[in-house]
C-alpha cells in the first residue's frame, strides 16, 4: 500500500492509479508551465492532473483536504502576458501595458467567479466553492463533474441524437441561461463543449445537464479584450459577436442554443454566421433530418436568424416554442409581420399628426390638418454626435492605449441614426422630400468654427434648414430671430404619454421650452455609479442618504470622481465640500478601476456597462432628489426655420413631432445611448430590459429639471 500524494489516502500501487482521487503516480504536467501535481494551494487544495487549458486559464483536478472530496481548480493564466518557471508556483507577469491587462483580466476573472457563486443552488449550473488570489494570480475552486461533454455524447450516438433528447438537453440549458440573463450575464460561448452531462448514478443513461465556463469572454486579456468578440466558436457565434461594436444580449446566447440544436439534430455543423451574411446557404434542419418535427425546425431557424431582432428575444419565448410545440412564424413571416406592424405604427403616428384619419379626427378634431397629403421639400441638420463627444473619444482612446479600458465605447454614427429616422419618416410622408441632411458642419460652411456658427451663417444667407438641433442656441444669439414657433408641434403631443407633461417641475420646463422655440427629445438623470468589487458591502455606507462627498472613500482615501460636464448637477447637493472634476470627462479613473465611485448621469450607462459589467451598481441619491438638490435635465432640443410657410411649415412640425415618437426615440435614444426617452411607453420597454434603470424610473417624479449649459440663461 502507498499513500497518494494528492488526497493522502492509501491505495494498492498495483492499481497504478489512486481510486479515491484518480491521480496517477509519477504524472507530469501536460505543459511545462502548468502547476506540478502535489502542489497545495491555500493550504487546502492539492493539485492533481490538468483537465483542460486554453488561452485564458488552466483547469486542474484537485483534492479538497477540508471537505475530503474532488474539486476542479481553474487558474487565471492568460497566455502571452504571463509565464511560469517549470516546477515553480509563482506566475511571472510581463511588465508595461501587459501588467495592466493582466490586472484588469484578473478583476474580471474574480468578478465572474463571484457571479457564478450566486447560482450554486441552480441544478444546471456548475457550483463554485471558493475563489482566491495566490501565486500572483487568481483561482476558482468549483464542482468537479464526472461525466462527458454533450459534444462527446453526440459523437457516441452516431453524430446526431433523437429530437426528444436534444430538446431535453436544451431546455435545461435555457433554464440555466434564464438565471444568468436575469442579472445581465451573457454566456457568449454556448456550444456542445460547454454543456456537460453528469450521470444521475453510475452507469446510468439518465443525465443531469450542467452549463460550464459561462462568461468566458470576460476572462480575456490583451488586445482581443478590446472587442466583445473575444471567444468565438465558428458555427455557434451570431454575427454580432464578430463585431467590435455591437449590441449583445440574451438573443446572442439564443442564437448559440439554436445552433446547438441544429448540430445535435442534423449531424452537421452550422455554417458560420458571417458567411451566411454574405449569402445564406444554411439548409433547413428538416431537410437534413426528416424526423425533426416542423415546430422544432421553425424554432431553430428563428433562434438562428441573422437579424438579432428577428430571433426569440428571451429564454421564455424560446422555451414556449419548443416545450409547448407552439406554432412559430418563419423568419420571413416574422419579418413581414414586423413590417406590417411598423407600417401600422408609423401610419398611426402619421394619422395623429395629420388628424385626417377617423381615429385622429376623434382626438384632434379641432386640429384637422391634411398632413398625409403634404407636398414639400425640407432639410434637417444635427451636430455630429462623435464630434460632440470629441473629448470623450480622446479620453477613451487614451484608456485603450494604456490598457486600462476593457471595451471601446460604441459611439453611434450620427449619419446612420439620422438616415434611419428620415427613411422611416418618409415612409409615412411619401410626398415630403427631405432634400438635405447634415451631421456636423456642412461642407458649404467649412469656415464655421462650430455647428452653432454654421447655423448662424446659414441664417444670414437665408439658407437655414427647415429642422435643426438647437441645444446651444439662446435668446441672446443672432440666430434666435430666425427660429420659428413650435406651437403646432406641442399641440399635437398626447400629454399623458410624456414625462415632461405631467409633473409640475417638468411642466414648467416644458412651457419655458415652448417659449424658447425648442422641443426636447430626451433627458438624463443624475446617478451614482459604484465599483462593487472595490467597495465590497457598499450598502453599509447608506449612500441613498449621503450628504457629504467625504463619505465616498475607500481605505481612508478619496475614491470619487465627477466630470466637469456634470459638475453643476451636484454642486448644490455638496455645497459644503470642495467638489472638483476628476478630469475633462471625469469617468476615466472610474472606468480604469482607479476610483470606486463616479458621480455622473444615466448617459454614462453604456460606457460603464461595457467596462464594468458585473461589478458595478447604479443608484439614485433618493434623499437629495426629494429635496430638489440633485437636478436632471433635458437634452437634444429641436427647432424649425421661422421663415417656413404652408406645407413646408407643417412638414417641419410633423418631423419634430416624429422625433419624440416611439420609432425615433428607440433609434436615437435607447438603441444608441443618446439619453433616456421622454416617451413613457418606450421607457417602460427599456426599463424592463435593463433592471438598473428601475430605480431611476421610480425617482423621476422627484427630478427638478435644469437647462443644459449656456441654454440656462433666461
Amino acid at each position: 500500500m502507498v499513500q497518494c500524494q494528492i488526497c493522502g489516502k492509501p491505495f494498492d500501487e498495483a492499481f497504478g492509479v489512486c481510486p479515491h482521487c484518480g491521480f496517477i503516480p509519477g504524472s507530469k504536467p501536460k505543459e511545462a508551465y502548468h502547476l506540478h501535481p502535489g502542489i497545495v494551494l491555500r493550504n487546502r487544495y492539492a493539485i492533481g492532473n490538468t483537465v483542460g487549458f486554453g488561452g485564458f486559464g488552466i483547469t486542474y483536478r484537485a483534492w479538497d483536504r477540508t471537505l475530503d472530496k474532488m474539486v476542479a481548480i481553474k487558474e487565471f493564466y492568460p497566455n502571452g502576458i504571463v509565464n511560469r518557471v517549470p516546477g515553480e508556483k509563482e506566475v511571472i507577469i510581463y511588465s508595461g501595458n501587459r501588467a495592466n491587462e493582466f490586472q484588469n483580466g484578473k478583476i474580471r476573472f474574480l468578478s465572474e467567479a463571484r457571479n457564478m457563486a450566486r447560482f450554486n443552488t441552480h441544478p444546471n449550473i456548475v457550483n463554485v466553492y471558493e475563489f482566491f488570489e495566490e501565486n500572483n494570480t487568481a483561482y476558482i475552486a468549483m464542482e468537479f463533474l464526472e461525466g462527458k461533454s454533450y459534444k462527446q455524447y453526440i459523437a457516441e450516438h452516431g453524430g446526431r441524437v433523437e429530437p426528444q433528447v436534444a430538446v431535453s438537453v436544451v431546455l435545461s440549458v435555457l433554464d440555466a441561461l434564464k438565471e444568468l440573463h436575469k442579472v445581465k450575464i451573457i454566456h457568449r460561448d454556448i456550444s456542445p463543449d460547454n454543456i456537460f452531462l453528469v450521470p444521475v448514478e453510475a452507469g446510468s443513461e439518465n443525465y443531469k445537464v450542467k452549463l460550464i465556463d459561462f462568461g468566458a469572454a470576460r476572462f480575456s486579456s490583451g488586445e482581443e479584450e478590446k472587442t466583445l468578440s473575444i471567444i468565438l466558436k465558428p458555427g455557434y457565434a451570431p454575427p454580432e459577436q464578430y463585431r467590435s461594436k455591437s449590441k449583445q444580449g440574451p438573443w446572442t446566447d439564443i442564437y448559440a442554443v439554436g445552433a446547438v440544436l441544429y448540430r445535435s439534430l442534423t449531424g452537421r455543423m452550422p455554417e458560420e454566421s458571417v458567411n451566411r451574411m454574405v449569402e445564406d446557404h444554411l439548409p433547413q434542419p428538416i431537410e437534413l433530418n426528416p424526423e425533426i418535427p416542423s415546430y422544432l425546425n421553425d424554432s431553430i431557424l428563428r433562434a438562428m436568424a441573422l437579424n438579432q431582432e428577428l430571433r426569440f428575444q428571451n429564454v421564455d419565448q424560446f422555451k414556449e416554442a419548443i416545450q409547448n410545440k407552439a406554432k412559430v412564424l418563419s423568419v420571413d413571416g416574422e419579418l413581414k409581420r414586423r413590417k406590417m406592424v411598423r407600417g401600422i405604427s408609423i401610419a398611426g403616428i402619421c394619422l395623429v399628426l395629420a388628424g385626417a384619419a377617423v381615429v385622429c379626427q376623434r382626438v384632434y378634431e379641432h386640429k384637422k390638418q391634411a398632413l398625409y397629403n403634404l407636398n414639400a421639400e425640407i432639410s434637417v441638420w444635427m451636430p455630429d454626435v462623435n464630434e460632440e463627444k470629441e473629448e470623450e473619444v480622446k479620453a477613451v482612446g487614451n484608456l485603450l492605449e494604456s490598457g486600462n479600458l476593457a471595451h471601446e465605447i460604441d459611439l453611434a454614427s450620427s449619419e446612420e441614426m439620422l438616415s434611419q429616422m428620415v427613411v422611416e419618416y418618409q415612409g409615412a410622408f411619401k410626398k415630403v422630400n427631405i432634400v438635405g441632411t447634415s451631421c456636423g458642419i456642412p461642407k458649404e460652411y467649412e469656415s464655421a468654427r462650430d455647428y452653432s456658427d454654421a447655423l448662424t451663417m446659414a441664417a444670414q444667407s437665408a439658407q437655414l434648414p427647415a429642422v435643426f438641433e438647437s441645444g446651444e442656441i439662446t435668446p441672446e444669439d443672432e440666430l434666435w430671430e430666425s427660429m420659428g414657433s413650435l406651437d403646432t408641434t406641442y399641440s399635437m403631443v398626447d400629454k399623458a404619454s410624456y414625462y415632461f407633461m405631467e409633473d409640475v417641475a417638468f411642466k414648467e420646463e416644458f412651457e419655458e421650452r415652448r417659449q424658447k422655440k425648442q422641443m426636447p427629445t430626451s433627458f438624463c438623470a443624475p446617478v451614482l455609479y459604484i465599483n462593487t468589487f472595490m467597495v465590497g458591502n457598499w450598502k453599509d455606507l447608506k449612500l441613498e442618504k449621503l450628504t457629504s462627498i467625504d463619505g465616498l472613500a475607500v481605505d481612508g482615501k478619496s475614491s470619487f470622481c465627477v466630470s466637469s460636464r456634470e459638475l453643476s448637477m451636484y454642486q448644490e447637493a455638496f455645497a459644503d465640500t470642495n467638489l472638483t472634476a476628476g478630469g475633462e470627462m471625469g469617468y476615466e479613473p472610474f472606468l480604469a478601476k482607479e476610483k470606486a465611485f463616479y458621480l455622473g448621469t444615466t448617459d454614462d450607462y453604456a460606457a460603464v456597462q461595457a467596462n464594468l459589467g458585473g461589478i458595478y451598481q447604479m443608484i439614485v441619491l433618493e434623499d437629495l432628489q426629494k429635496a430638489g438638490k440633485v437636478k436632471g435635465r433635458f437634452t437634444h432640443y429641436w427647432s424649425i426655420n421661422g421663415g417656413l410657410e404652408g406645407d413646408a411649415k407643417k412638414a417641419a412640425d410633423s418631423l419634430v413631432y416624429y422625433f419624440i415618437g416611439e420609432s425615433a426615440q428607440d433609434v436615437f435614444n435607447l438603441q444608441n445611448g443618446n439619453g433616456l426617452s421622454l416617451n413613457k411607453n418606450m421607457m417602460k420597454i427599456y426599463v424592463e430590459g435593463n433592471d438598473e434603470f428601475a430605480e431611476v424610473k421610480a425617482q423621476l417624479k422627484y427630478l427638478v429639471m435644469q437647462e443644459y449649459g449656456e441654454g440656462a440663461k433666461k
